[in-house]
């Protein structure tokens, strides 16, 4: 099954103190690597070395205090997995959509109240009302009445706009630290996951359906001089041998010992899972000959 049918998830792990005690249950994320068909285990959330292969998932998580925890990591890291957004970036839309609105409100109001003033003053003052005489004291009032509410509705609204605008520079600066904080992590861990990847020196693959288990993998072995690969094939009639791109070759015999580490890590890592299938299919050719040899010598 390739990587797109086995997602990315976040799994409780086992962790160990630098002395070897155990260190309790964190979260990490476990990704499927298809070039060796299996499940690999990130640095736990928190930042600690973790083992590699998941606990059961009901297991109890105990790194669950504080701001620095797995638990604390956990909402994040499960958001950017789903494709989701992260909590700060809706909070951000949240508080900018409110800032948007409470400006509409503030133009909303400010032509309100200027209709009403142009009512009101269209009541108050009737051109047909002899110049030299006041205008009734009771329109005038409400007039009045009117402008100073509208003024202080209008006031209302630009201090809510002003508060609206304060909690998105808090926030805004808050958001950045995070998410420089948050790619200051991940660089960690790819550096973590780079250095465990220079310390490895051997990888075995399994031969899926060969007779022999796990006593038939083979072995993708790091030269312990420079960074070059090979392909061991210790199920033919010598463990010296090694795939050299055409047929097993015996090192020491067929050819000479740096000939025979002939991959990059990440060429022998492609090149076995298919060998692998190959020789599975010539266990069992071979296994069905004997078979067959057998029983025609009963007969």
């Amino acid at each position: 099954m390739t990587a797109a049918g086995r997602p990315r998830r976040i799994v409780p792990v086992a962790c160990r103190t630098r002395q070897g005690d155990p260190d309790g249950v964190h979260l990490a994320v476990e990704e499927w690597i298809p070039r060796v068909e299996m499940w690999v285990t990130s640095p736990a959330l928190c930042g600690q070395s973790a083992e590699q292969g998941a606990l059961p998932a009901d297991t109890m998580v105990t790194c669950t205090d504080g701001d620095g925890s797995c638990e604390s990591y956990h909402d994040s890291y499960q958001r950017a997995l789903d494709g989701r957004p992260t909590a700060q970036q809706e909070e951000t839309d949240r508080l900018r959509a409110e800032c948007e609105r409470l400006g509409g409100d503030l133009d909303v109001y400010r032509e309100e109240v200027r209709t009403l003033q142009d009512q009101l003053e269209q009541v108050a003052y009737d051109r047909t009302w002899p110049p030299d005489r006041e205008r009734p004291a009771d329109v005038r009032r409400e007039v009045e009445r009117v402008t100073t509410a509208g003024a202080q509705q209008v006031e209302a609204v630009k201090l809510a706009y002003k508060a609206a605008r304060i909690r998105w520079d808090r926030e805004r600066d808050r958001l950045v630290r995070e998410n420089l904080d948050a790619a200051n992590r991940a660089q960690i861990e790819i550096e973590q996951l780079r250095a465990a990847a220079a310390l490895t020196t051997e990888y075995r693959i399994p031969c899926p359906g060969h007779r022999l288990g796990a006593g038939a993998d083979l072995i993708v072995q790091r030269m312990p001089t420079e960074d070059r690969w090979a392909i061991f094939n210790p199920n033919l009639d010598s463990p010296l041998r090694v795939w050299t791109g055409e047929r097993y070759e015996r090192i020491g015999t067929d050819i000479y010992r740096r000939e025979g580490f002939c991959w990059s890590r990440e060429e022998a890592l492609d090149l076995v899972p298919g060998l692998a299938g190959q020789e599975t299919a010539r266990d069992w050719a071979w296994f069905e000959e004997m078979r067959t040899q057998a029983a025609g010598g009963a007969q």
